[in-house]
């Protein structure tokens, strides 16, 4: 019929509608108009494939339509046939004749285009690129060229440097002879856009140069100055901060303006023009060599955006908003309404929309810190739940990741469709075949990241599959990701399996071993080792470029980590609060390599410690008992993290300074010594804490820890100024805080089997006891009250059970087995991964130097503390599950009795005033602790028996007396030193201990010392 009516052109303009139709019918979805060949492999020209009718449709010129518009799927640049085409060069428009010399008709470019279309490979560009015949190309061929080029690039993976090779070199040229003729249309110019910045990230070519001296030496490439000339051509429209005032209405309207305006930088688009994905793809252009268009440009791409919001699809929303997260640029008022308006409608069709849009478009939002309007919000869940079998490894991790920061930032809650969306998605990726993608180091990490951020733990099937992936892939983590995988562990109170810890402590200190700590091995700057996803780098602008304004709208920018290829202050501080809250003592080639960290980072980079970094890692450090390095070393490092303290005094958000106040305190009080070093700021954080209201802290947590370190500094430490009053509000919150946790702890139902079993011998034994008594006291606005487990009214003694709970763990025996095969075992000393015994570690009060298993922890240690400090109990006795354990069933009766009815008759003793030994307090019982085990191991342990007179004047007296007007530290590491040593070198090593002392306190007795002599 169309050749009866028209000829055989109009019969196939016709056919090429038809087969759009029948497309249309047939996948539900209405094809865009795509102009020119859309599918150039012929792999994909496929009878019955979307991409086989693109390609015919594109193949044919279309009819007018009767507002003498295109519908897309003319040819203009490849041969084809306008209205008039010809009449302007002699021929007639009714008639059509071919012209003979136009060059878009030129059968030789249509051939090269068709070519450039179907080519495969860089190298088959390059080769139909001929530097003679370059320079009759069109805009169309060279876009065409440029963008062929940078996909198969990607595709290939290419990698010869192609800035000055020749094609590429006459490519440009004729790109900038183009541009300054005004003949490349605004397509063109977002596709080269496009194309050069995928082409630079792929590593074979440089548009952006970072380098400041060849900026100064004038060296531009000639793909460089394209990629300046594409800038200056763009349409741009005055930003609102320079159009100042309204003069009349006419001056606000952008489509108001000249668009043939001779200031090329204040014009807009021609109607016809106008496309959704030339704006959105050179933005994204831009986002990809982190280059910050200026504020017209901003302005004329949400004019265009503006013009017709209806053609908005799901890719373009997906492009804009990551762009905008990658610049981390706020599109403000305008920009926003925008995106609000296109997301809902984008996203409604499930068939409009795949998983890549989804991700991206939330990501952007997350880095953006920007939560999607209502409506938005309930349209992108829905498409995670659509798409949830189609997620990428990547997709799926930026998606977790970007859900996760919005709801603790923003609060966003995640629903528990999209949860289980999630648990199903991951479950997939990690348990698929062979051939399925899986997820990398850093995408693990993210997931490991969403749980614990959400506070949520994975199903266990997942859990497991996580576990085994960190265990895969720990040869391959970077510092950033073994410190968030552990983190989430400890956050999410979940331990890794034995095997998956164990292999990232191996990586950690092969990191660090190979100098993979703040400035990088060698001293090579951070920013030269931190790869290129996730980087934040590249926010500031070339200043090179001609713009007249730069644009000012920025998101608070998140703070630059290198953490993704260096050790830094946040890996370090993330890696000691991890092992602290899984109350998990780190093994010696662990410790180490924390201790050669923290030291190098101390030496290098002071002054970049955070407020939050400095919080976790007193919180840390004191949890476990140890502060990093060792002699000279650990003063230094006191320093650092001290000075750190007083930088931040005025900055800690309210809970990282309750946070602080506690460690501090806590860290002075088991120190012992009134002359240990101190921050400066300690008073002035208490003043500032006495301002706040309990509305101030963003957790309960916060408030209850103000109650602990107000307690600590009142009942345990001396020398030190009394504590502001606080406001009202926090201490009836704080209080309020601690009673709900006393009363979980009391709870009935927690009582262990073992402690039931305490209960139960004492009874048979016939003491008379109260379970799970609160005793009160203290002093100052916070009171103190402490639950015991038995307390024998009687003799005023309380009996305590210590479960495994008040001990530290180690990596190497999670489940303690060396404990229930008969006997302790020098576990700690067994380096887990060479199987190799280290014998020093840095001891404390209560470590004995042989296990962190026998070792309490810092909250057992408060208890006997304040336990000690209670006028109506005269003695403490502990019962360690450990050494209960090692006593045969039948005879814990006596066991338990020998040790209840010695801390009886030492109480009776001490009524009749007999003059035996007054109750010495935690520290004392922390000493024979160790004489125990040490009598248990054979070792002469005499020293510790306190028998001696005082005032004899002997060197054994001496060695006695220095001993104990030592601090609790200093005591301990003497007392290990001189474990199995006979008398003489007993004395020398007090001798030598007091010669290096400078102490007024200690100085008489150094002068006894002093004379005795040798």
């Amino acid at each position: 019929e169309g050749a009866r009516t028209g000829g055989m052109r109009a019969a196939a303009r016709r056919v090429g509608r038809g087969v759009r139709e029948l497309a249309a019918t047939t996948t539900g979805r209405t094809l865009c108009p795509y102009q020119g060949l859309q599918t150039p492999n012929l792999l994909f020209r496929t009878p019955g494939s979307p991409g086989f009718v693109r390609w015919v449709v594109s193949a044919v010129p279309a009819l007018p339509r009767s507002d003498g518009k295109s519908d897309g799927t003319d040819r203009r640049g490849r041969g084809g046939y306008g209205e008039t085409r010809g009449s302007n060069r002699g021929g007639h428009g009714d008639v059509r004749v071919r012209p003979s010399d136009g060059r878009p008709g030129n059968h030789q470019l249509r051939d090269i285009q068709r070519k450039l279309v179907d080519a495969l490979d860089v190298r088959t560009i390059l080769g139909l690129c001929d530097p003679g015949l370059v320079n009759k190309f069109s805009a169309v061929n060279v876009s065409t060229a440029l963008s062929k080029m940078a996909k198969n690039a990607k595709r290939t993976r290419f990698v010869t440097k192609l800035d000055h090779h020749p094609s590429l070199v006459a490519l440009c040229e004729r790109a900038l002879e183009l541009l300054k003729m005004n003949q490349f249309p605004h397509r063109p110019v977002c596709n080269s856009a496009h194309a050069l910045a995928t082409l630079q990230q792929a590593g074979v070519l440089t548009v952006t140069e970072k380098d400041k001296k060849k900026k100064e030496n004038g060296n531009v490439t000639p793909a460089q100055s394209v990629w300046r000339a594409l800038f200056d051509v763009m349409p741009r429209v005055a930003s609102e901060l320079e159009k100042g005032p309204p003069r009349d209405p006419n001056a606000l309207n952008p489509n108001a303006l000249n668009p043939k305006s001779p200031n090329p930088k204040l014009q807009t688009l021609h109607p016809q023009e106008t496309s959704a994905r030339q704006s959105t793809m050179f933005l994204y252009a831009a986002a990809l060599v982190k280059e910050i268009p200026c504020d017209e440009i901003l302005a004329g791409i949400w004019n265009e955006l503006g013009v017709d919001e209806s053609r908005i699809a799901s890719h373009h929303v997906s492009n804009l908003v990551w762009s905008l997260g990658t610049l981390q640029l706020d599109p403000g008022l305008t920009g926003w309404g925008i995106i609000d308006r296109a997301v809902p409608s984008a996203f409604a069709n499930k068939t409009e929309f795949n998983s890549q849009n989804v991700a991206n478009t939330w990501w952007g939002f997350a880095r953006l810190r920007r939560a999607p309007n209502p409506e938005s919000v309930k349209v992108l869940s829905a498409a995670i739940v659509t798409v949830q079998n189609e997620f990428k490894p990547q997709e799926l991790a930026n998606c977790m990741w970007a859900r996760a920061t919005l709801s603790s930032s923003q609060n966003l809650p995640v629903e528990q469709s999209v949860k289980a969306a999630f648990d199903s998605a991951a479950v997939t990726t990690l348990t698929g075949n062979s051939s399925t993608p899986k997820f990398k180091a850093k995408e693990l990490s993210q997931v490991f990241w969403h749980y614990a951020s959400l506070g949520v733990s994975p199903p266990q099937k997942l859990w497991l599959e996580m576990d085994s992936a960190a265990r895969r892939l720990a040869p391959f983590q970077s510092p950033m990701d073994v410190s968030l995988v552990l983190w989430a562990c400890a956050t999410l109170d979940l331990k890794p399996s034995l095997e998956t810890w164990l292999a990232m402590e191996r990586r950690l200190a092969d990191l660090v071993k190979r100098g993979f700590v703040g400035s990088g091995p060698g001293g090579v700057p951070s920013e030269r080792l931190v790869r290129k996803e996730g980087d934040d780098v590249g926010r500031t602008r070339d200043t090179t470029l001609p713009r007249s304004s730069q644009s000012q709208r920025y998101t608070q920018p998140q703070q630059k980590r290198s953490g993704d290829s260096v050790l830094e202050w946040q890996q370090v501080s993330n890696l000691v609060w991890s092992y602290a809250k899984l109350r998990v003592f780190p093994d010696r080639g662990t410790k180490n390599a924390l201790d050669d960290a923290f030291h190098r980072l101390a030496h290098e980079k002071p002054e970049s410690i955070t407020s939050q970094d400095t919080s976790m890692l007193l919180w840390g450090y004191v949890t476990l008992g140890f502060m990093p390095g060792v002699g000279d070393d650990n003063v230094r490092n006191f320093r650092t993290l001290f000075d750190a303290v007083d930088r931040h005094a005025n900055v800690f958000k309210p809970d990282e300074l309750t946070n602080a106040l506690w460690c501090l305190a806590v860290w002075r009080a088991l120190e012992g010594s009134a002359s240990a070093p101190f921050p400066k700021s300690y008073n002035a954080m208490w003043q500032r804490l006495a301002v706040l209201e309990s509305t101030d802290f963003s957790t309960s947590d916060g408030v209850l820890i103000a109650h602990h370190a107000a307690t600590v500094h009142n009942e345990l430490l001396t020398g030190v100024d009394e504590l502001p009053v606080m406001k009202q509000s926090l201490i009836i919150a704080a209080e309020t805080a601690w009673k709900t946790q006393s009363t979980q702890h009391s709870d009935p139902s927690n009582v262990s089997g073992s402690q039931g079993r305490v209960g139960a011998v004492l009874s048979k034994i016939g003491f008379k006891y109260q379970s799970e008594l609160e005793l009160f006291g203290g002093r100052g606005f916070f009171q103190a009250s402490q639950t015991v487990d038995f307390f024998l009214p009687d003799w005023n003694v309380v009996v305590e059970y210590d479960g495994p709970h008040h001990f530290y763990d180690v990596v190497s025996d999670p489940k303690r087995a060396r404990f229930h095969n008969g006997g302790l075992v020098d576990a700690f000393a067994l380096n887990a991964h060479t199987n190799d015994l280290d014998h020093a570690f840095t001891p404390n009060a209560h470590t004995t130097n042989i296990d962190p298993g026998v070792t309490k922890n810092v909250n057992t240690r408060l208890r006997d503390l304040f336990l000690a400090k209670k006028e109506n109990v005269q003695k403490v006795v502990s019962l360690p599950w450990w050494e209960m354990r090692l006593v045969k069933h039948g005879e814990q009766e006596k066991w338990l009795e020998g040790k209840v009815g010695k801390a009886i008759d030492e109480v009776k003793a001490s009524r009749e005033g007999k003059g035996v030994e007054a109750i010495r307090g935690v520290n004392d019982v922390a000493i024979r602790e160790v004489n125990d085990v040490a009598t248990e191991k054979g070792v002469d342990s005499s020293f510790a028996s306190g028998s001696e007179n005082p005032n004899a004047g002997n060197k054994q007296s001496l060695c006695r007396r220095w001993i104990d007007a030592c601090s609790v530290s200093q005591r301990i590491k003497l007392e290990v030193e001189l474990l199995g040593a006979d008398d003489d070198a007993r004395w020398r090593v007090v001798r030598a201990a007091a010669g290096r002392d400078a102490t007024k306190v200690r100085a008489a007795l150094r002068g006894e010392i002093e004379t005795t002599g040798e």
